[in-house]
């Protein structure tokens, strides 16, 4: 299992719908690798391991089953932290009172949302590198950024 996070969503989907993998394996499989990867890349600002562990087998859909991270920009999860990489949000503790149609629907393909992304302050500079959360790496060369409004994707 230590391999899972090699496939992309359409591989790792099928390997669930063949049964090789249950969903909360898949789940558990990106909560361990976030574990022991984030701490260099510091690419996840909010994790939703809790939430997550609950709802895979649940799932329907054509991604049934599969940890995702979402953005921390312009989609929201009710009830979860929403921060936009900004020093206020994250200080007040700011929770989505809504989901986002978006949002809901990335759920509804079946995907298990394990976290939320660092993106830069507003999502708006050119590096993912918020005051707030500190600089998101690149993971094949950590001394470089990851970039983008997505970096921590």
């Amino acid at each position: 299992m230590d391999d899972l996070w090699r496939h992309d969503a359409v591989g790792l989907a099928e390997l669930i719908r063949r049964g090789d993998v249950t969903p909360l394996n898949a789940v558990h499989a990106a909560i361990d690798r976030i574990e022991r990867i984030d701490g260099e890349l510091n690419c996840v600002v909010s994790r939703l391991f809790d939430r997550a562990i609950q709802r895979p087998d649940a799932t329907r859909g054509p991604f049934a089953g599969v940890p995702f991270l979402l953005k921390d920009a312009g989609q929201e999860l009710e009830a979860t932290p929403h921060w936009l990489g900004t020093r206020v949000l994250h200080k007040l503790g700011y929770h989505s009172p809504i989901t986002t149609p978006l949002a809901r629907r990335i759920e509804e393909l079946g995907f298990v949302t394990i976290g939320k992304s660092s993106v830069p302050e507003l999502a708006a500079n050119i590096t993912t590198e918020p005051a707030e959360f500190g600089p998101t790496r690149n993971p094949w060369a950590l001394d470089r950024t990851a970039g983008g409004s997505s970096g921590g994707s």
